[in-house]
């Protein structure tokens, strides 16, 4: 009788925690349901993923424990929003946490919606029996609500969303005693934010020198596993030299390689007034794949070419290079080279240079390529069919399509809708903005839905989704004084699009590459505007 009965209370106790663990779960759905919607607005979605997942599995076992973790659960994931909130403020108004902008905005902005976190947890906690045990758990839920924000925006303000809730609640723990949960809590986040931290100011962790790096000399790259591109990290894993990237035969003459081509864009990228020349070199027998026109994908060995001359002189090269067979800026290699006084070389640059030989032009990190390579399905900007067309004809796009470098050749050319200032300002706003403000954007995706990208089966400048997604459209914010509206018809200084063009600070468009404005693009811009009805 007495086994019996024992077997039976261990029946029911199993079938007691089998409740408890069915009830926390139940109560965590809410929790689940914010990291999934955080893991869809962030430009990481992979973090967010992993925060999202820890700070579930948190809040279930907080409340399957019960007492006063579970009385924490509540409180610490409503506290967690302030920051949360903060973060997701700064995306919709265009903050992305890159270098400089991660100290000046994110720590600081994080650090307050920490101490108001905390503040609150302490407030929730004033009448809890066990405060540490409270305040620990209340404190790790704010700080993984939080880092989800993070996660959408920058890794940066997790150190000031850490230092915050600290700041507020390390003193009572420290009097409890119990300051376990918190400070693992705390080694956790603090180390992404290390991480996160050196990520946003200077790229991805640094990968070791490649040994068995493919050749350089522009053969198809064929190697089995090639090696992962790198970012930011003052290492170079590929070419050291421009002379090494086979794109001349011979250096010293400035002979192209052969299967190096140049090529002109139709609408390029203003770069405060730089002459640029561009390079493309297409691996034998390999074809661009255009099966979709508006999104071009490129086979692995692909290189493009930019060259950047400030009043005549030779200052940068650019080299984009892709290494891997998927599609994305992942895929690609990409390094700007500073060229010598002298002119013998080039030297990559992985950190960029500000202010390149005594000019006023900058240098991009290998940062600072990525950012503007990817919204776009393979990297390359202008290599695209809108970009290689040409009024008569016969410009680069033709010349690819003879040549049977293209998988779905195009019957002709493709023109901007329109005519005069009309197909010159529709051109300008896709060659300068159409790479960012676009439908694969996803970190666009809180802001105002502007797409400044032309489609080839656009015909008319009404049906453009850059007419439909700006002319009377409202903003998600006011740009002050009282600007609320992308483009209003015949009103350039209330549009502001056309006004943050005009800008050179940290309202300007685009934020970054430019440090004067386009007097030739803002004046096709304004008339555009005037002209609509």
């Amino acid at each position: 009788m007495a086994v019996d009965a024992q077997l039976a209370m261990e029946r029911a106790r199993r079938a007691y925690e089998r409740a408890r663990g069915a009830r926390a779960g139940l109560l965590s759905l809410p929790v689940a349901a914010l990291s999934v919607v955080a893991c869809g607005l962030g430009a990481r979605p992979t973090t967010a993923l992993g925060v999202g997942a820890a700070l579930v599995i948190a809040s279930w076992f907080f409340l399957w424990r019960g007492q006063n973790l579970g009385r924490a659960v509540l409180p610490g994931v409503l506290a967690g929003l302030v920051p949360l909130a903060l973060s997701l403020g700064a995306r919709s108004f265009g903050h992305v946490c890159t270098g400089s902008q991660c100290v000046s905005l994110c720590v600081p902005a994080c650090t307050i919606g920490g101490l108001a976190a905390g503040l609150l947890i302490a407030r929730a906690g004033r009448h809890v029996a066990s405060r540490p045990r409270f305040y620990g758990g209340a404190g790790a839920l704010a700080a993984l609500v939080g880092t989800l924000g993070c996660s959408c925006v920058g890794y940066g303000g997790i150190a000031g969303l850490v230092v915050g809730l600290s700041i507020t609640l390390f003193p009572t723990l420290v009097r409890g005693g119990a300051i376990m949960t918190s400070l693992l809590a705390s080694i956790l986040v603090g180390g992404l934010a290390l991480e996160g931290c050196s990520t946003a100011a200077t790229g991805a962790p640094p990968s070791p020198p490649d040994a068995s790096a493919p050749p350089l000399d522009g053969a198809a790259v064929d190697s089995a596993v090639p090696p992962s591109p790198p970012r930011d990290a003052g290492i170079v894993t590929g070419p050291r030299l421009l002379s090494e990237t086979g794109l001349y035969s011979d250096f010293a003459a400035r002979t192209l390689a052969p299967g190096v081509v140049p090529f002109t864009v139709r609408y390029p990228l203003w770069s405060d007034g730089s002459e640029k020349s561009r390079y493309l070199l297409l691996p034998a027998g390999t074809r661009i794949d255009t099966g979709t026109m508006d999104d071009w994908a490129f086979p692995v060995g692909t290189k493009a070419w930019k060259e950047f001359r400030i009043s005549g002189k030779l200052v940068e090269t650019r080299l984009l290079w892709k290494r891997r067979q998927e599609e994305g800026e992942r895929s690609w290699w990409m390094v700007s080279y500073v060229w010598r006084a002298d002119g013998s070389d080039a030297e990559a640059a992985p950190d960029g240079v500000k202010d390149v030989a005594g000019t006023s032009h900058d240098v991009p990190s290998q940062l600072g390529c990525q950012t503007c390579h990817t919204d776009v399905r393979d990297a390359l900007v202008g290599v695209s069919a809108m970009q290689l067309s040409t009024p008569t004809n016969d410009g680069p796009l033709r010349r690819l399509a003879a040549e049977g470098r293209l998988s779905a050749p195009p019957p002709r050319d493709f023109q901007a809708p329109g005519t005069g200032i009309v197909q010159e300002a529709l051109g300008y706003m896709h060659g300068n903005c159409g790479h960012c403000h676009n439908e694969r954007a996803v970190r666009l995706a809180t802001q105002s839905d502007m797409r400044l990208r032309l489609l080839v089966s656009e015909t008319s400048p009404e049906q453009t989704q850059i007419h439909r997604t700006t002319v009377g459209v409202k903003m998600k914010h006011i740009f002050p004084p009282d600007i609320d509206t992308a483009v209003v018809p015949g009103a350039p200084e209330k549009s502001e699009l056309w006004v943050r063009m005009n800008l050179r600070d940290t309202s300007a468009m685009p934020p970054l590459g430019t440090e004067k404005v386009d007097p030739a693009g803002s004046e096709a811009v304004r008339g555009w505007i005037l002209g609509l009805r």
